[in-house]
């Protein structure tokens, strides 16, 4: 089973995760669109997956009063019609600031002064906790119905951050945005319920992604958390939705084996290792 000649819109940005996802979805056979407000990171996306004629990449927003734009322009304009929507926020929730690429992640838009956490005034607290939580409840809103009108079965595949659950220390306002995600992410699954060609679930990744080079050597893994999430959820589309379950954890090895199994039996071997 492939993707052929069906379309995925990954919402979310195009760090580490993004691109394993966009990677793994053209593998798989898909046409795939990415956004990004980056014109610069839209054309090393490009470059690096080497002009792909499958892979459309849009300079615009699907933040609030811009989503409306960028979806209208992206597929009304050219009779596109769209089959699957992988959103992901706040996966890399972990991640320090860096300098270079693959170090910058899309939640560190949720990202605010940790050392003054109860100083910071009520509105900017809150503004700085919802700014993926404003962008995926626009993106929702606008992809959605466009899932509603397609044919044959679509998908709203969810993927976050499992934050909360860690001991490591965590900005509270990365923290708090990511469990607000997955309160949407809950909701959406009980709003397309109504609709007869439309599922949707959460991949929720426990495990960390893009390490450190230094816990990299000091325990080596075979395979990139990024890349199996990314086969997952090219999975979970092929599949035409993630089953009854809602939620799929990805909290260490056994997970990872057991849902990559459920999904991903024809894309990968069972006992690959992470990296």
């Amino acid at each position: 089973m492939s993707l052929v000649n069906q379309t995925c819109w990954v919402v979310g940005g195009i760090g580490p995760v993004g691109r394993a996802i966009t990677r793994a979805l053209l593998t798989s056979g898909a046409d795939v669109i990415v956004n990004s407000r980056s014109e610069s990171r839209l054309a090393k996306l490009t470059s690096d997956f080497d002009n792909h004629p499958r892979l459309t990449t849009v300079h615009g927003s699907l933040l609030p009063g811009k989503a409306a734009d960028t979806v209208n322009k992206t597929l009304s304009y050219s009779n596109v019609q769209l089959n699957h929507v992988i959103a992901h926020g706040a996966v890399r929730w972990w991640a320090k600031t860096g300098t270079g690429f693959s170090s910058m992640d899309e939640s560190r838009m949720t990202l605010g002064d940790s050392s003054v956490f109860l100083q910071n005034e009520t509105d900017v607290f809150l503004s700085t906790c919802n700014q993926s939580l404003k962008l995926q409840f626009s993106a929702a809103q606008q992809l959605i119905p466009r899932l509603q009108g397609s044919e044959g079965s679509s998908t709203y595949t969810f993927v976050t951050g499992e934050s909360g659950n860690s001991t490591i220390m965590r900005d509270p306002h990365v923290m708090v945005g990511s469990r607000a995600l997955q309160g949407l992410a809950e909701c959406v699954r009980q709003e397309v319920r109504k609709y007869d060609n439309v599922s949707s679930c959460e991949v929720r990744v426990g495990l960390q992604i893009d390490r450190p080079a230094q816990e990299r050597e000091r325990e080596p893994r075979e395979f990139p958390v990024s890349a199996a999430v990314g086969k997952i959820v090219a999975g979970i589309c092929k599949n035409g939705g993630g089953g009854d379950d809602g939620i799929h954890y990805l909290d260490d090895q056994a997970d990872l084996d057991s849902v990559t199994n459920l999904f991903c039996s024809d894309q990968s071997p069972s006992g690959e290792k992470i990296a």
